[in-house]
């Protein structure tokens, strides 16, 4: 949508199941979309016309959800945050999937670069924040979410540096023993 008018521009579809998560590039002209079918589509915001569509190698046989994608500072990679715990890295220029690694214990849901792009922090069901040095995709720090004592936790459902990059914070939801549900944020 067009934010000053309210008008709707473009109507994306090509999907066979729920979207989970939508990103811009950083030059404004692409649009990305992912969701429960492993695809990551990729439009041009002018046209509207689809440019890419990628499929996570380890979804082909099967459908596996892609949670969260980042744009890099260029614009020419694009980072999926996948149902079997990994991060994938997808070069758009050449059309491939180039880097996939194991970053959490069940799925990984939320992926958010810090302001100089030099950390991309990760977040899972193994209620594991993780940071990742973007020169050479090691794991610099690891820390802990609180969890409650509570019978369904759906985690990570939030993931946000500060301004300046000194700070993280990480927000969960899940139900207590009277199935009351609850939203904490963790900094």
């Amino acid at each position: 949508w067009d934010v000053v008018s309210g008008r709707e521009l473009h109507k994306f579809t090509g999907f066979r199941c729920a979207v989970k998560t939508v990103a811009f590039s950083p030059d404004g002209r692409t649009i990305a979309a992912a969701g429960n079918d492993g695809m990551i589509k990729l439009w041009d915001l002018k046209t509207g016309k689809e440019l890419h569509s990628f499929v996570h190698i380890n979804s082909k046989d099967i459908d596996m959800s892609v949670y969260s994608i980042v744009f890099d500072r260029t614009g020419k990679k694009i980072y999926g945050a996948n149902g079997d715990g990994t991060i994938s890295e997808w070069d758009i220029g050449k059309q491939k999937e180039t880097r996939v690694w194991k970053a959490h214990d069940g799925n990984a849901y939320r992926l958010q670069f810090n302001r100089d792009y030099s950390l991309l922090a990760s977040s899972g069901f193994d209620a594991l924040v993780k940071l990742w040095n973007t020169s050479d995709w090691h794991e610099v720090r690891r820390m802990s979410m609180a969890r409650a004592d509570a019978p369904s936790n759906i985690p990570s459902m939030g993931l946000a540096f500060s301004h300046d990059g000194k700070l993280i914070a990480a927000g969960d939801m899940g139900f207590d023993q009277k199935l009351t549900t609850y939203v904490y944020v963790q900094a």
